[in-house]
Parts: C-alpha cells; sequence; structure tokens
C-alpha cells in the first residue's frame, strides 16, 4: 500500500519514505501558489471563493437559490462554480497548462463536479442539456468527464482526481461517472476526514462502498491537520482499517514533523 501526506502550504518540504507528496497550487480560497517539482500538485477547480466574491454570476444555481456558502438548505463550506462557464474553464486550464510546465511528479483535480443534485440550472446548462437530449445525470458526467479529458491532455505525469465522499446517486448529483473517468484518471482519491476518529467502522463502510464502485486505484485520504486532534494513534488506526480496500492512503497534514511522525509510525505497516 502507498501512502501519501498532504505539505505544508507556505514551507513545503518534501517528507521522505512517503510514496507520495502533496502540494496545494490553487485552493478553495482562490490563492495560487507556485508549483512545486518533484510533488503531486492539487488544483481545486469548480470551488473558488475568491472569483465567486469577485462577481456572483459564476456561482451555480439552482430553481431556488445559489451554490455559495451561507446557504441555509446545503451549509456548503465553500462556493461553487458552474462547470460549464466556458471562460473560467479556460484559466483553469491555463493554470493547469503552467503548472505542467514545472518539473511535477503529476497533478491532482479537486472539485471536478457539479455542486450537487440540484445544480446547476443557469440558461447556459439547460440550453446545452436541452440541445445534448440526454438524461440529467448523463449530461453532467458528460460535461464533467470532457473537462477531465482535456485536461488529460494536458498533463505529464499521474493524472488524479479527489471525489466527493458521497457514494450516493454520483452522476446525478455532482456528474461523476468513474468508469468513464477511469478512462482518463489514474487514481480516485476519496477524502474520508474526521477530527477525531474516535470510531472507525463509518470509514470501513465508506471505503467499501467507493471500493465497489471505483475499479481504477483508489486512495483514501484521512485528517491529521490539527495538532493533537485527532490523536496520530487514531489516524494510523483508521488508515488500517480503510487499507482494506484501498491502493493507499494519504494524510492531510499541512505540517512536516505531523508528517514525520505519521511517517515513522507507519513505516511498520509499509512493511507487511
Amino acid at each position: 500500500m502507498k501512502v501519501g501526506v498532504v505539505l505544508d502550504r507556505s514551507k513545503p518540504q518534501p517528507v521522505e519514505d512517503f510514496d507520495l507528496n502533496l502540494f496545494f497550487v490553487k485552493e478553495v480560497t482562490g490563492s495560487v501558489r507556485r508549483p512545486l517539482d518533484n510533488a503531486i500538485n492539487i488544483v481545486t477547480c469548480f470551488n473558488d471563493n475568491k472569483a465567486v466574491g469577485e462577481d456572483l454570476g459564476l456561482a451555480a444555481i439552482s430553481p431556488q437559490d445559489r451554490a455559495v456558502r451561507g446557504n441555509e438548505k446545503h451549509h456548503f463550506l465553500w462556493d461553487w462554480i458552474c462547470p460549464t462557464n466556458e471562460a473560467y474553464r479556460r484559466k483553469l486550464l491555463d493554470l493547469i497548462r503552467e503548472t505542467s510546465r514545472a518539473n511535477i511528479a503529476g497533478l491532482r483535480l479537486d472539485g471536478v463536479q457539479f455542486a450537487g443534485e440540484e445544480y446547476c440550472t443557469c440558461p447556459r446548462c439547460t440550453s446545452m442539456r436541452s440541445r445534448s437530449s440526454l438524461g440529467w445525470g448523463e449530461w453532467k458526467s458528460s460535461v464533467i468527464t470532457e473537462f477531465v479529458k482535456e485536461v488529460s491532455g494536458i498533463v505529464k505525469g499521474d493524472l488524479s482526481l479527489l471525489a466527493d465522499p458521497d457514494p450516493c446517486s454520483t452522476k446525478e448529483s455532482y456528474g461523476l461517472d468513474y468508469g468513464a473517468l477511469s478512462k482518463y484518471i489514474d487514481y480516485f482519491i476519496v477524502p474520508l476526514l474526521d477530527t477525531t476518529y474516535s470510531t472507525v467502522y463509518w470509514a470501513r463502510i465508506l471505503a467499501r462502498c467507493f471500493r465497489r464502485q471505483i475499479k481504477a486505484p483508489l486512495y483514501i485520504q484521512l485528517y491529521a491537520a490539527n495538532p493533537g486532534m485527532p490523536p496520530l494513534k487514531n489516524v494510523i488506526g483508521a488508515a488500517k482499517v480503510v487499507s482494506d480496500y484501498a491502493d493507499g492512503v494519504i494524510f492531510e497534514t499541512f505540517d512536516s514533523p505531523t508528517a514525520k511522525g505519521l511517517r515513522q509510525m507507519m513505516i511498520p505497516t509499509k512493511q507487511e
């Protein structure tokens, strides 16, 4: 089983004995950094709080509301941009091209999906779907798959994708067709994040559900970014539980000392 770590944003230093070092080039805040050589560089795509803050018209909409923070029904943690907005897509592709010119080990796409089952019903999406003659889920998945296909023609090295940790109705809700996407994605990553991991039966259930859906290599991402919470021994316990269904585990630490502590605890597991 491979083991990866998400590096410190401000002072990223690759950590030895990890198979994958990951680094955020673009985050949900909209902040963009220079690519990091010899790392998996992460580009957050259709989540962008800054862009929506500057232009609310970018946000995905439903017949009732917008997919933004403050939404009282869905309680979104960040703002969602409509995936069919061509101008924004071009900016993303330009950033991905620029990132791929660096000496990167690969690229990970975050937030490549629709915001949820009701989204997006803007006039552009409504017109595109009508012209396609496809059902709701099939049309949404065609939009997302086409974007990923275009990215795959740009990126050098492995291309991975962070999937929403909801295994239900993935095409209708998010436009994620794992079978179609597997033609362009080398491996998928599912974040199963918790602040304690005091119980982990739910992580086992979700990992098993995703394993049944995804035939490509599957990695589970676990949270370890708050010093002392969750306790590292609990994080390792969660890693052991999901390893029955995953090809690898990625620790979200953003902190080199924590990453090194996990590395020491994981070395025996990696050698088993």
